[in-house]
């Protein structure tokens, strides 16, 4: 029980988990905590390659000079 209230706040899916476990219990089915975080766990977001490219010092200087 503690595991379903973890899962459903840590991603989110209190409403769309409660639906699924109403649907489980109306079908006298027990909920698998597996089958549940495999269907409703936050999936890691993969975040872009970045390349930045820094300009070299001399350019600040021309910029404080320029002030």
């Amino acid at each position: 029980m503690v595991d379903l209230l973890d899962l459903a706040d840590r991603a989110n899916v209190v409403a769309e988990l409660a639906e699924v476990l109403t649907a489980q219990h109306a079908s006298a089915e027990l909920p698998s905590i597996d089958e549940l975080r495999e269907r409703f766990a936050p999936r890691p977001m993969l975040a872009p390659a970045v390349q930045v490219v820094l300009p070299a010092t001399a350019v600040y200087d021309e910029l404080l000079e320029a002030a």
